[in-house]
């Protein structure tokens, strides 16, 4: 059971990115979690994997692969994914393996995969653009990679058919290409390579 503080947190968060939504979805979904007591409001977390009810970090658990993820590449720092509930195709995850609580805690090397990562999906799935969204949903900051294509979307999410993530995690799939130096020391490239 999570403690009045982390509840608390999860509240604030939550709402913060309520507000990102457009006025008649975040007004009801407002309502909504203001009218949850403590225990209620626990287990919507839980009903939509933002939290585990062992309390660990649904993030770290998809790092340490306990639950079930499209990977299409990984690196020291991060993991990609595909989101499991699409706001379009392609919408992926950067997660850092190393459990960061707040955006500042970002690296260079974090934000140049986002870099990479954003122009690799835009470029393969000839999107119009890739729009971020970094968020700490249950403590753990995510890069949220979304392709945009000829419409606008609404940021309304859809669960996606696990054969479609399979089948387009195996069309995006890459590894980093790396170099050992001297020192034996690796070095990224700015490419990623594609897997066979």
């Amino acid at each position: 059971m999570l403690s009045k503080q982390e509840i608390q947190q999860f509240r604030s968060q939550l709402m913060k990115q309520i507000e990102e939504l457009p006025a008649d979805q975040s007004d009801a979904m407002r309502m909504q979690v203001e009218s949850m007591d403590d225990q209620q409001f626990e287990e919507f977390l839980i009903k939509n994997k933002m939290i585990q009810q062992g309390r660990e970090c649904v993030f770290c658990s998809i790092v340490k692969r306990d639950i079930e993820s499209f990977i299409i590449a990984e690196n020291n720092d991060v993991v990609i994914v595909l989101e499991l509930n699409p706001v379009s195709r392609g919408h992926a995850l950067i997660i850092p393996k190393k459990h960061l609580g707040e955006i500042e805690m970002i690296s260079d090397s974090i934000l140049a995969v986002a870099k990479l990562v954003s122009a690799f999906l835009k470029s393969k799935l000839k999107a119009k653009r890739v729009d971020w969204l970094i968020n700490s949903r249950a403590e753990h900051v995510v890069f949220n990679l979304i392709p945009v294509y000829d419409k606008e979307f609404d940021f309304q999410r859809g669960k996606a058919d696990k054969n479609e993530l399979m089948k387009l995690s195996k069309e995006l799939s890459f590894e980093f290409e790396t170099e050992k130096k001297e020192d034996e020391e690796e070095i990224e490239y700015e490419m990623p390579r594609r897997r066979p």
